[in-house]
């Protein structure tokens, strides 16, 4: 494993922490710094930092594209989250969130700030997928057909996820949020 992709898989870390305790500080959120500090601490955040997989690369553009949205730059933020998928293909989900965001954050929102970001985020992924479908058309999509244990996959996205204090600590949460809802 080249030990320059590490370093820079490390260096996105740092920006992705970053860049989101300058997000959730745009929010007004009060312990900004303790919250990011919190986030820098999940597993999969920590331990993949050491490794040149495409997680912190796309969770770190992700982050970026989100800051961005919340101090309207929504052109900028789609070019990040075209950047993000560019990486990681399932980060294409963020659109929607991004999309709330903008409305969350400016009420009197446009419809050409929607189209701004996805323009954006659109012609991005198309040029950092076009060599893909130039070579294997739009097979590139096709999947393995195996089959996977269903508790194997709640375990990864739980447990493995988020270590056991912090899925204890969300599980917490969510039953504190769901019996004040409910």
């Amino acid at each position: 494993m080249p030990k320059d992709l590490i370093f820079l898989t490390a260096a996105l870390s740092s920006l992705c922490v970053l860049y989101f305790e300058k997000f959730i500080k745009l929010l007004g959120i009060k312990h900004y710094l303790l919250s990011s500090i919190a986030f820098a601490f999940v597993p999969i955040i920590y331990i993949n930092s050491t490794n040149s997989m495409d997680y912190i690369w796309a969770l770190c553009f992700i982050s970026i594209s989100f800051y961005s949205a919340g101090a309207q730059q929504y052109f900028l933020s789609g070019i990040l989250l075209g950047i993000a998928t560019g990486c990681r293909i399932t980060s294409a989900g963020m659109v929607l969130p991004l999309f709330f965001l903008i409305q969350y954050i400016n009420t009197s929102t446009k419809n050409k700030n929607y189209a701004k970001l996805f323009f954006g985020f659109f012609i991005t992924s198309l040029i950092a997928f076009l060599p893909v479908v130039m070579k294997y058309g739009v097979h590139f999509f096709s999947y393995s057909t195996g089959s996977i244990p269903t508790l194997y996959i709640i375990k990864n996205m739980s447990i493995d996820i988020w270590g056991i204090f912090g899925f204890l600590g969300i599980t917490f949460f969510f039953n504190i949020v769901s019996v004040a809802i409910f």
